[in-house]
This record gives C-alpha cells, structure tokens and sequence, in this order.
C-alpha cells in the first residue's frame, strides 16, 4: 500500500475564548461534527495542510507545546491564537523521524 504524502490537516476548533481543541484529519468538515463538546462551539478556527504520514507526530508536537494548559483529551484552556500558533509551528517541523520532539535550539529557528 501506498504512503500518502500530502492530504491531512491539524486543525484548531473551538469558539471565542477557548477552549481549543487541536487534531488532525483528511476532511475537517466533516470531523468537525462528530466532535464531542466539553465547552464553547466546535467552530473551524484554522486548519493548515500536513502531509498524511507526519500528522499525527504535528498533532502530538502542538499537544506538547500547550502541554500547560490542557484541558481535557485534545482540549485545551487557550485562546484560540495560542492554539493557532501552536499549530502553524508544528505544521512547520519536519517530522521524518517517527514520535520526534525537536531540540529547543532547532525551535528557535523557526
């Protein structure tokens, strides 16, 4: 089987104020309904293309970024720029090891 190496997202949902919940899927639209709520709305905030086969380490590393403020499962208590910035850093990373964090110094660079 074939690797896909574009078609993901991470996305941000959430409503103004937070809480914000970050994740991936091919299709946020349609993840967007079957999310369950804790607080607040399911609005797509931001979503930004990843390829297929690093999503889940981006998910993991934007995860890791609000590791403070989380909330519950995927959500955290941020506002929605904070999730945002998140994942437009993480979408940024070049994931090629599996379940790799970078180094602080290679973050700085961004």
């Amino acid at each position: 089987m074939a690797v896909k190496s574009v078609g993901a997202f991470l996305y941000v949902l959430g409503g103004e104020g937070g809480p914000c919940k970050i994740g991936w899927a091919e299709d946020v639209s349609r993840r967007s309904r079957y999310v369950p709520v804790p607080a607040g709305s399911t609005d797509i905030l931001h979503k930004v293309p990843v390829a297929y086969r690093y999503a889940l380490n981006a998910e993991r590393y934007a995860h890791w970024l609000l590791r403070d403020h989380h909330f519950r499962n995927e959500w955290f208590s941020v506002e929605p720029s904070a999730a945002i910035d998140a994942v437009n850093k993480a979408a940024a990373l070049n994931f090629k090891v599996v379940g790799r964090i970078p180094r602080l110094p290679e973050l700085h660079n961004l």
